[in-house]
């Protein structure tokens, strides 16, 4: 006897956007930069703010007008300050300067006031025109580009030379960095994107004579202009060797976060891919995900002041070095298991537009809503790319990406706040493993694994959500569960499956204080369905009682209507069997549930009345008619 529940959705991401790093020289500074300046040639007692100096007719004074506003957005406390003084308009203005060296700053203060100023900022922008001085600075840097690398390449090039050359790799590193944030804030800058043809030309930036730093912005820029984009697709069809230049790059780029970043545009473009060019960009996933970083970690936090203090920029410090390597693996990694957890979700239907939790249910809301075998055995047992990734081996390295730091490494790194963000990097590397795991786990069996991987699995999941990482986000506690909850879920669906599970008694009392405990909502309504699937594992018997208090604690002290619902639907799935009636008993169940009922039906009508979410509505209407059929069918089995 079952109450339909509510589908859980596979993870699914939009690609890794990694904010800009503070440049080095201005690292160990206050960031909150004066709003006046003495000038170009740093002379004259009357100094003018850098607003004037954007203003000025002097292109040396508008550059370093534009340079002063780059630096100074670095701290978000001086966004007001600009936005009172029109400097984004007038930055607009400036990106389209005669001078070119004013336009190569513009371009560097505009992708700063984009970071620092977020999708609000954008959509500003982009209803200003950026996409016009934009489309004409990045053809310009990506035309001249070539011809300045051979100058810099001869030593004998004037210094005067040099510099002005040297600006032209600067403006197309900034250029594919200002697009990348657009694309990233704002859905009209794909449509914009297209309509001026920019997709050509950043691929262009994938030629193996630039700069390795180009191609690595080039790269997550694809990445994020190819999802969804029937351009990018139309450029692969119809470009000559787009394709084959990119399934080169799997083994040829310098870097693992390029070799990842187009695995994921093939991925992203795969109805115009050969077949066999997808084995290929699964091993580079795979590739990007291996390296192991917990010796790292614990040989700079025993090196802290000397990996993070200010030094002599002339003699760096190797353990500066050791970070700045660190840094870019996680973003590798991360970056390559996001590709990984789309790759294996359940569905090409997803709209990508971030997480999708258990209670989300798309775009059709007239859907039926499956019950929870149903929801996975429809899932993508053909998923071909959930082949590949067996077949690679990938799942163990994805697993190994579960665990936790030592905890006096992790106190170390989270008592430094120039340390902190490579915990937060690593938190997020783990909680796209642990999306990873979710999405595979829905798509096979779970003999497929064995008892062995999946009890090391529950444990590695387990102790991440019993010791949160430090640094971890938000969403990370919802997601770590939810993938409890479809380990748990997948071994209940069968007698056979549910020997493979074996748990610690030791697991159910913590899950269950997440229950009565946890601020939001969604943890509550997982953990709660969570301990419904444990309760159906013969050898957690024992714990009846704990999962019996929590299932009553939600249906009766919780707020929330969604875990009214999905309480009510674990009760049903544990407590339905006469050989659990002693615990059932013991709880004083059947009169609980007797009271709860006219609550319920009450509730049901509410949520109705409000005309609350429809999935909710529905699950609430399920449940009142489901929770009287129950009270008859125990009664029926002897309890009063």
């Amino acid at each position: 006897m079952k109450e339909k529940s509510a589908k859980q959705k596979n993870h699914r991401f939009r690609p890794a956007h990694v904010a800009h790093e503070i440049p080095e020289d201005l690292q160990e500074q206050e960031i909150s930069i004066p709003l006046t300046s003495a000038g170009p040639d740093g002379e004259g007692s009357s100094s003018k703010s850098i607003f004037e100096q954007l203003l000025s007719t002097d292109p040396s004074e508008r550059e370093f007008g534009c340079s002063g506003i780059s630096n100074a957005l670095l701290d978000a406390g001086n966004l007001p300050e600009m936005l009172k003084h029109g400097v984004p308009r007038t930055l607009l203005r400036l990106f389209a300067d005669p001078a070119r060296a004013v336009r190569v700053e513009a371009s560097c203060a505009l992708r700063n006031l984009c970071l620092t100023g977020g999708e609000a900022i954008s959509k500003g922008l982009i209803e200003g025109d950026v996409f016009t001085p934009l489309s004409a600075f990045l053809t310009e840097m990506t035309h001249d580009a070539p011809r300045s690398l051979a100058v810099l390449a001869v030593d004998s090039t004037p210094l005067a030379e040099r510099i002005e050359h040297e600006q032209t790799i600067v403006g197309l590193d900034q250029a594919l960095h200002l697009l990348w944030e657009l694309s990233e804030t704002c859905e009209t800058a794909i449509a914009l994107l297209n309509s001026n043809n920019l997709l050509p030309l950043v691929f262009t930036c994938l030629r193996p004579d630039f700069p390795a730093h180009i191609a690595v912005v080039a790269a997550q820029c694809l990445l994020t202009l190819s999802e969804d984009n029937p351009a990018a697709i139309h450029l692969a069809r119809t470009t000559p060797d787009v394709v084959g230049h990119m399934a080169t790059l799997l083994t040829t780029a310098p870097s693992p976060i390029i070799r990842a970043c187009i695995a994921g545009v093939l991925f992203n473009i795969r109805e115009c891919v050969p077949a066999d060019a997808m084995p290929a960009a699964v091993q580079a996933l795979g590739a990007a995900i291996s390296g192991e970083t917990q010796d790292e970690f614990a040989l700079i936090s025993a090196n802290l002041h000397e990996a993070f203090a200010a030094g002599d920029a002339t003699q760096p410090s190797p353990f500066k070095a050791r970070v700045s390597d660190l840094t870019a693996v996680l973003v590798a990694q991360r970056t390559a298991l996001e590709i990984l957890a789309n790759m294996s979700s359940s569905t090409d239907e997803a709209d990508g537009a971030g997480w999708e939790d258990m209670d989300a249910e798309g775009d059709d809301d007239d859907a039926p809503v499956p019950e929870p075998e149903a929801a996975a055995e429809a899932g993508p047992a053909g998923n071909a790319m959930v082949t590949l990734i067996l077949q690679a081996g990938l799942p163990t390295a994805i697993f190994q990406r579960l665990t936790s730091l030592p905890r006096g490494v992790e106190q170390l790194f989270s008592g430094n706040p120039k340390a902190l963000p490579l915990l937060q990097q690593r938190a997020a590397v783990q909680l796209r493993a642990v999306a990873c795991v979710g999405n595979i786990l829905d798509a096979i069996s779970p003999a497929a694994l064995g008892p062995a991987e999946l009890n090391g699995l529950w444990n590695a999941l387990f102790g991440l959500c019993a010791n949160v990482p430090a640094g971890a986000d938000a969403d990370f506690m919802q997601i770590v569960v939810s993938t409890l909850w479809t380990l748990a879920r997948r071994c209940c669906q069968t007698p056979e499956t549910k020997a493979l599970l074996t748990p610690p008694l030791e697991c159910v009392q913590p899950i269950a204080e997440t229950v009565a405990r946890h601020e939001q909502e969604q943890v509550r309504c997982t953990a709660v369905g969570l301990l419904g699937c444990l309760g159906q594992l013969p050898h957690l018997a024992p714990t009846l009682n704990i999962i019996g208090q929590a299932c009553l604690h939600a249906v009766t002290a919780d707020p929330s209507l969604w875990v009214l619902a999905e309480g009510l639907n674990s009760i049903f799935d544990v407590f339905a069997e006469p050989d659990v009636n002693t615990v059932f008993v013991a709880l004083e169940f059947l009169q609980r549930l007797q009271a709860l009922l006219p609550v319920a039906k009450a509730k049901a009508k509410e949520a109705r009345r409000q005309r609350l979410d429809r999935n909710l509505v529905g699950r609430l209407d399920d449940a009142k008619v489901n929770l009287k059929r129950f009270i008859d069918y125990k009664r029926a089995q002897g309890l009063s």
